[in-house]
């Protein structure tokens, strides 16, 4: 037999041929080791944090504490989990917010609300109609909505708008769909533009559109925006991931990202967070109708897919974004008003079963020195933390679900379920024992036990099978 060498960790492919690139990463994370291997690991279980009936329709951290829209409550919770009704707010509508540190600013529905000094109240100003969004820069409080208008309050205050003091995003006369603060810019993100502007503090309003710095790609949607402490990053109107910095944005999307994208039914109602995980900054973006939620790790530039369900169907995460505070990273769940917290030692989604699968790219005879002949896979060695079990229950004999595809990924065949050791049984190798022949083999792993996941490479052995 030939022993072929392979890594366990890579990106979700997404690409449209599975026989060119079936690779998929689901509900796992990656990470480097001294050593310079690169593992695979589970992604964070949804741990219990706070229960609150309602649909969510975002959150907010401010001055550390964490707010959040239930149906159609403000709510503050407690670093303890404990949710205290602030005032009614009205509609269905997800918000966008804002805040100077005092006042907590919310656009939900099209209206304007304050939070501040214990009372939630609603903004009245005639300059802008159909508001989108709020944003905060230089203790200026700025609206946007119809007529690619813009208008900024008077400083240190929400509730005064001078009706002079406004703009319009008109560079491309396309639609303004959302306005952003990032590293001191303003950013105007239309249906088909981005324009950067700065705060120049001359003139009604005061500020300037930087002429030269034109993104020629607008925004997917209102929600589909946010950022690390690096860059920005939003999904552009044209389906793809772009992440900025100044004046200068690249995208980020691979072709097979761009694929699963490109054939979402809906995008205009995605969702951006970010939030920091050992040590990685990790980009969320959940679209809430297609039911896809895909994560992106700006410190090592991969792509995986998340998703929750007692069964391995790539439905949508529960998580319908993610923010921290408390020094936790807190979760939004979207089916209710529950926070849950990101959780390594948790192995279920708030007790649901969660499957972490890893499917490979494709094994061809070429990698064994046998190019243009077909191939019949014996043995597979998966290298990985072993004696992870339970002391009793499911998961007390945790195991990997094994399946082998002979066809490029098309169709699999049946399953072998190969333990991972009991608890405390670290040395047992972990040995699949499966045969299959063909000229593209693809090989799927995939674990429903409660027991924690890391995997990082393995040996396949093969032999020859002629033509």
């Amino acid at each position: 037999m030939i022993p072929i060498k392979f890594a366990i960790a890579g990106n979700t492919s997404g690409n449209k041929s599975k026989q060119f690139d079936p690779a998929l990463s689901y509900n796992v994370y990656m990470s480097t080791a001294e050593n310079g291997r690169i593992g695979t690991h589970d992604f964070p279980g949804l741990k219990a944090f706070g229960t609150q009936a309602g649909v969510d329709r975002g959150f907010h951290v401010m001055a550390g504490t964490l707010y959040k829209i239930c149906g159609t409550a403000l709510y503050s919770v407690s670093s303890a989990g404990t949710y205290t009704a602030l005032g009614t707010v009205a509609g269905s509508g997800r918000a966008v917010f804002a805040d100077d540190g005092d006042t907590l600013g919310f656009v939900a529905d099209g209206v304007i609300y304050q939070y501040s000094s214990g009372t939630l109240s609603t903004v009245t100003q005639t300059v802008i109609t159909g508001v989108k969004w709020i944003a905060l820069i230089n203790n200026q409080w700025i609206i946007g909505g119809d007529n690619q208008q813009f208008a900024v309050s008077d400083a240190g205050t929400i509730t005064t708008w001078n009706a002079l003091n406004f703009a319009a995003a008109e560079q491309l006369g396309d639609e303004l769909v959302r306005g952003y603060v990032f590293s001191s810019l303003l950013y105007l993100l239309g249906s088909e533009s981005t324009e950067p502007w700065y705060n120049s503090g001359v003139g009604n309003p005061p500020f300037n559109r930087q002429d030269t710095a034109l993104v020629n790609t607008g925004i997917a949607g209102v929600y589909a925006v946010g950022n690390t402490d690096q860059y920005m990053y939003w999904l552009g109107n044209d389906r793809k991931v772009y992440q900025c910095i100044g004046a200068s944005a690249r995208t980020v999307s691979t072709p097979g990202i761009y694929h699963i994208i490109s054939g979402l039914s809906t995008v205009s109602d995605c969702i951006v967070s970010t939030f920091t995980f050992e040590g990685q900054d990790m980009v969320l973006f959940q679209f809430p109708t297609a039911a896809k939620t895909l994560l992106y790790s700006e410190t090592f530039n991969y792509w995986v897919e998340l998703g929750s369900g007692s069964s391995y169907q790539k439905y949508r995460w529960y998580g319908n974004a993610v923010t921290q505070c408390y020094g936790k990273n807190m979760v939004a769940d979207y089916r209710n008003g529950n926070v849950y917290e990101l959780d390594l030692d948790t192995f279920t989604d708030n007790g649901d079963t969660r499957y972490r699968v890893r499917q490979f790219p494709v094994a061809v005879g070429e990698a064994a020195g046998l190019a243009g002949r077909r191939i019949t896979l014996c043995q597979m060695r998966l290298n990985m933390q072993r004696g992870v079990g339970l002391p009793t229950g499911q998961g007390s004999n945790p195991v990997l679900m094994c399946y082998l595809s002979a066809d490029g990924g098309h169709t699999f065949g049946p399953e072998e379920q190969v333990s991972i050791g009991a608890l405390g049984a670290y040395v047992e190798p972990v040995d699949v024992y499966q045969f299959t022949t063909g000229y593209e083999i693809v090989a799927k792993i995939a674990c429903s036990d409660p027991v924690h996941l890391s995997m990082w490479d393995g040996i396949a052995y093969v032999v020859d099978a002629g033509y």
